[in-house]
């Protein structure tokens, strides 16, 4: 949601579609790393190591996100905030699991 929320505000304010992927990509991946620390996943201990899996696992995720926008963007003429919107969840399914699998694994 964060992602979402940056990326559309970053559009409106006519940002290039993958600066403004980039930034709230970024800006989302730090917010939700802090929050499944502390209320999802509930980890206390090596926070600086679960940290850098979480980021490599976002790196990604972000390629992933980037790579299908631009296919999807360059293939067909819709709103590139539509195509966040349809790309989201598949990005958040992947990354979620990864993480809980490997990040967050206690």
């Amino acid at each position: 949601m964060v992602d979402f929320l940056f990326f559309s505000t970053l559009i409106n304010y006519k940002f290039q579609y993958q600066y403004a992927n980039f930034i709230s990509y970024f800006i989302a991946t730090l917010f939700s790393f802090i929050l499944n620390r502390l209320f999802t996943f509930e980890i206390k201990n090596y926070i600086i190591k679960r940290l850098l899996l979480f980021i490599s696992i976002s790196i990604a995720g972000y390629f992933i996100s980037t790579i299908m926008l631009f296919i999807l963007k360059t293939n067909m003429n819709i709103n590139i905030i539509f195509l966040k919107v349809l790309t989201f969840p598949i990005v958040v399914l992947l990354q979620y699991s990864l993480n809980k699998k490997y990040t967050f694994k206690e």
